[in-house]
């Protein structure tokens, strides 16, 4: 008698040769910058000599599909609807054509699925964000906000950092793209700024570690535009001000596209006086608690016991006329506390800005203009049309 789908999953999420394998070739694959679906595409099944995750593909290969054999995929209601089998179900979904599953393919969509669910995630990643045992690993020398100051020796290429052209780590996984995908600008908007005089530090994904000969590029492209700061905005010494911009209608239109899968609620502005003749501007992003788009598409940024949120920080010297201070970061929440932070923005009130558990991401130190900062808020505040509103308008 033939199996259900879910009894199927269920069996390849136990099997202790199988779940061995995923942990084998999911790691690996991690550290090489491969994502699940590009990996199945990318390697063909055949094992290669000296190279390790081959066999462990091949040999995932050989299992998965003994198991789809033996399953029945004519009744698939039991999965559908179900987080635990969301990207399994799906699989099931593009491998069918005209009521007939291709189990060839299937096979490596299942494979997939089984390594998505054993990625690490945005809990995994909030509670590593102080992890050392890497930087240590690697001698590397780090501050107290863990961050790594790039020297001579370490080249930041557009999708990772090669150290002294042996190892390759990458920048932490919350400067991805929805926290999950791949870069888009900010390493080599960083690379190309190293060398003007300024500092920067990075803080390191925890988890990935690899050597260059995996080093791959992929193209992905996003475009901003807006209007330079006003000079005004930047001389003003008037006392703090808090600024809310915010998204009523989540319908896309041409004049303010929304990303589906990153809709943002509220952004808060602040700016004030931290010192003589310095100005500081802090930005505070907020999500929706629910996708409003579509309620059972999870939203990035939570995780089962955390919540993240982008953060900026900006600092103007007005005597030198140029910025000095620069760093991105991410504030954890427990879903809890950040709940009830967006409850409070949404009654139009201010929590205050002493909120979550902050952690750099980058940080650039020393004298520069606009023609850095511009790109880089853009980048980091991917999708987020308040940016552009409050400081690009004129007014």
């Amino acid at each position: 008698m033939k199996m259900k789908p879910a009894q199927l999953y269920d069996e390849l999420s136990t099997d202790k040769e199988v779940q061995a394998l995923v942990e084998h070739l999911g790691a690996e694959w991690n550290n090489r910058n491969t994502f699940p679906m590009m990996g199945i595409s990318m390697y063909s099944g055949n094992v290669v000599a000296g190279d390790d995750a081959t066999k462990s593909y091949s040999q995932l290969i050989e299992l998965v599909r003994k198991q789809l054999d033996r399953t029945d995929f004519s009744d698939t209601s039991e999965i559908i609807g179900k987080e635990q089998y969301l990207g399994f179900s799906m699989g099931i979904f593009h491998a069918t054509k005209d009521g007939k599953v291709d189990l060839d393919y299937l096979t490596k969509l299942t494979i997939a699925s089984l390594l998505d669910d054993r990625s690490p995630g945005i809990d995994e990643y909030v509670e590593t964000m102080n992890d050392v045992k890497l930087l240590n690993e690697l001698g590397l020398s780090y501050d107290k906000e863990f961050l790594v100051e790039l020297k001579p020796g370490m080249e930041l290429r557009r999708w990772a950092l090669i150290l002294e052209g042996k190892k390759m780590v990458y920048p932490h996984q919350f400067l991805r793209r929805g926290y999950t995908a791949n870069f888009v600008g900010t390493p080599a908007l960083l690379s190309r700024y190293r060398d003007n005089g300024v500092s920067i530090k990075l803080r390191i994904d925890p988890f990935r570690l690899s050597i260059p000969r995996y080093y791959r590029e992929y193209v992905e492209a996003d475009f901003w535009h807006g209007k330079h700061f006003s000079t005004e905005l930047l001389m003003s010494t008037e006392g703090p001000t808090w600024t809310k911009h915010g998204t009523d209608n989540f319908l896309p239109s041409e004049e303010k596209p929304l990303n589906p899968m990153h809709p943002i609620r509220f952004t808060i502005f602040r700016s004030k006086m931290m010192d003589a003749n310095l100005r500081e501007f802090m930005i505070e992003e907020y999500v929706p608690l629910v996708n409003p788009l579509d309620s059972k598409i999870k939203l990035p940024g939570f995780g089962k016991r955390h919540t993240i949120q982008k953060f900026g920080h900006l600092v103007y010297d007005q005597q030198k006329q140029a910025f000095v201070h620069f760093d991105t970061a991410v504030r954890a929440f427990s879903k809890k506390e950040y709940e009830e932070a967006f409850n409070v923005i949404e009654s139009g009130k201010d929590p205050g800005d002493k909120l979550g558990t902050r952690h750099k991401l980058y940080l650039i130190e020393g004298e520069f203009q606009l023609d850095l900062v511009e790109p880089l808020l853009y980048d980091f505040f991917m999708y987020n049309p308040h940016i552009e509103e409050y400081f690009f308008k004129d007014y």
